[in-house]
């Protein structure tokens, strides 16, 4: 669905919307995958947002899962990247400035990156995933941006975990049906 005015508010609503659209969906039962790639969708069309990823944990490192505004996959985060930042200490990471980061300046098509929101998916207690968002600008992202990128990581860490124990019930079906047959 495309954004029909340019009115703050209405951005915001229609915004909103379209996540809470990708929530049934989670409900119903859509894939991680498809998920991951919607919710990078309402962010794009959502935020005033350069590029967007979607990390997931491989082993120790974070890897992109998925992108939007540049065509990254399978890179690792660097050391002190928003997303390393906000996966070590667990919560939501936001860099208002280029003075904020903690690693080098990142470089998106020869704009340097200003700010970034960076958001832990969390299941379990335990980081699973990192949803980032970046602009060219200074202070891009309030409140509302915060929050947004907040539901989506929770949405996120909900069908993760709806996926883990679906995928707990089967192996528990596995081993009552093998535990059946040695009776």
């Amino acid at each position: 669905m495309a954004v029909t005015c340019g009115v703050p508010w209405c951005v915001r609503v229609t915004t909103r919307r379209r996540l809470a659209e990708v929530g049934r969906r989670a409900l119903e039962g859509a894939s991680l995958h498809a998920i991951v790639r919607e919710t990078l969708s309402v962010l794009d069309g959502g935020l005033e947002a350069l590029a967007g990823a979607y990390f997931e944990r491989e082993g120790g490192e974070l890897v992109i899962r998925e992108s939007f505004g540049w065509a990254l996959r399978g890179v690792e985060a660097y050391e002190g990247s928003p997303s390393t930042v906000a996966a070590e200490r667990g919560r939501t990471f936001v860099a208002s400035d280029v003075d904020d980061y903690l690693g080098p300046p990142i470089v998106h098509e020869g704009v340097v990156i200003r700010s970034s929101l960076a958001v832990p998916v969390l299941v379990a207690g335990a980081v699973h995933g990192v949803v980032t968002v970046h602009a060219g600008r200074a202070h891009a992202f309030g409140t509302d941006d915060v929050s947004l990128v907040e539901q989506v990581a929770h949405l996120l860490a909900a069908t993760v975990a709806r996926d883990q124990a679906a995928e707990a019930r089967r192996e528990v079906e596995r081993e009552l049906v093998h535990s059946q047959r040695l009776e």
